[in-house]
């Protein structure tokens, strides 16, 4: 059980980064909605093609990688949005797990 807008929900939540044709990386199917994400962060491969972390472009998705949710709004129309990726911060989650880490000894 997850919540959704405060609101407790029942959903599947499925990954997959071993598969071979294009396919949603990441699913989440609820009642009346659905969420659709293709592709991985990007952010590691922009770094191992030797870009540095805060130079522009780093993790940015192509808009086919952009997630796409589709659901019934209020006046029971079907609607799909799609959700532009937030950037990510490699950095941030490091330092976090560094200082974490550091802490616990």
């Amino acid at each position: 059980m997850i919540s959704l807008f405060g609101r407790p929900e029942k959903a599947i939540v499925k990954t997959n980064h071993l598969v071979k044709l294009p396919y949603p990386k990441f699913t989440v199917h609820g009642k009346n909605r659905s969420y659709l994400k293709f592709g991985i962060d990007k952010q590691e491969e922009c770094l191992k093609a030797g870009m540095k972390p805060n130079e522009s472009g780093v993790g940015v998705d192509s808009e086919d990688a952009y997630a796409k949710v589709s659901f019934i709004d209020n006046n029971g129309n079907d609607k799909v949005e799609t959700i532009v990726t937030p950037l990510g911060d490699y950095g941030k989650v490091m330092i976090t797990f560094t200082m974490q880490s550091s802490m616990k000894r």
